[in-house]
């Protein structure tokens, strides 16, 4: 959040002490995030830092380096646009406990292998808007090669089980389109509801029942994550219409 300009001397040192804290436990949730790796039965959920972010736009093969992983050649997935780059460091800078928030997903190798690496899949999260803060839009992407197996539901289940425990107030919201009627029973399977029509044309907007995810276990949830800024585009998202 941003402090009015102040002009007396005492209160702003006292706002200055006040940022100076606020950094120091961003820093320190920073960390936090950076170590937590979220692991399924055959999935790590590694946090997006701002360093592989920034190996990702330089594509000059250091991502597989930053992640200690394999990147398919046909990464990134289709859904994941120069711009989203931009945004999220612009809301890392400003909120590193959001890091947390967004995940490669990377699938184990099937045979224990001493130098077997994993390999990066897709991407998932719920991201906060700055105007409402108590929000998060949630959603998932995965390389067309790897849908259908389940994947895309394993991490859907691990990243809401996670908002579940660390933040239980945030209220998790998807959009998708009518005619993705598979999506929209993917959301229903998830816990999600529908709420009414969506903030742009033809989408529809439903909310996670939290009740209703605890009584039966989350299929999956298809969504573009993170496509475009909302003041630029028709809500990207929303649910694809692929397969987990």
């Amino acid at each position: 959040m941003r402090l009015p300009h102040l002009r007396d001397g005492l209160i702003v040192a006292k706002v200055g002490i006040e940022r100076s804290e606020t950094a120091f436990r961003q820093r320190r949730m920073y960390h936090h995030s950076v170590l937590e790796t979220m692991t399924t039965r055959r999935l790590e959920l590694v946090p997006i830092t701002p360093e592989a972010l920034r190996a990702e736009q330089a594509a000059d093969g250091t991502l597989a380096a930053v992640l200690n992983c394999h990147v398919p050649a046909e990464w990134p997935h289709a859904d994941w646009e120069p711009h989203v780059f931009e945004l999220l460091l612009t809301t890392f800078a400003e909120h590193p406990e959001d890091i947390a928030w967004h995940r490669y997903i990377l699938l184990r190798p099937s045979e224990p292998e001493a130098e077997a690496k994993p390999t990066l899949i897709g991407t998932t999260g719920a991201f906060r808007w700055p105007s409402n803060r108590s929000e998060a839009e949630f959603g998932y992407a995965i390389l067309p090669q790897f849908r259908r197996h389940g994947y895309a539901t394993e991490a859907a289940h691990a990243m809401l089980t996670w908002i579940d425990s660390t933040h239980p107030e945030t209220s998790i919201v998807a959009h998708t389109y009518p005619e993705l009627v598979a999506s929209i029973r993917i959301l229903e399977g998830c816990g999600f509801a529908l709420e009414g029509p969506g903030t742009e044309p033809r989408t529809l907007r439903y909310v996670r029942q939290r009740q209703s995810l605890r009584e039966r276990p989350p299929r999956s949830v298809s969504l573009d994550l993170l496509q475009s800024p909302r003041d630029t585009l028709t809500r990207k998202l929303t649910t694809s219409g692929t397969h987990d």
